[in-house]
């Protein structure tokens, strides 16, 4: 599973945005991804903001949603 499938599920079974590092945490701690970086969140959660942003691996599509506490990823289907 790559870390953009996890996150469209967890953001399915959450039912609303959460940030690229509560994301990549997340998925990480259910062991839906793994990562052999130093920073195994920071890293995912760089990874999530890079797909949406540049929109080239952004599959199941995923979309930034701005919030008074900053900027959230969210489900484009009106699941956020």
């Amino acid at each position: 599973m790559t870390i953009q499938e996890a996150v469209f599920d967890i953001l399915n079974e959450v039912g609303r945005p959460l940030s690229s590092r509560e994301l990549a945490k997340i998925a990480l701690d259910r062991g839906m991804v793994t990562s052999y970086a130093k920073d195994p969140v920071q890293s995912h959660a760089q990874t999530i903001e890079k797909n949406i942003r540049d929109d080239v691996y952004n599959r199941p599509k995923l979309i930034f949603i701005p919030t008074a506490q900053g900027r959230l990823i969210g489900n484009p289907r009106g699941i956020t």
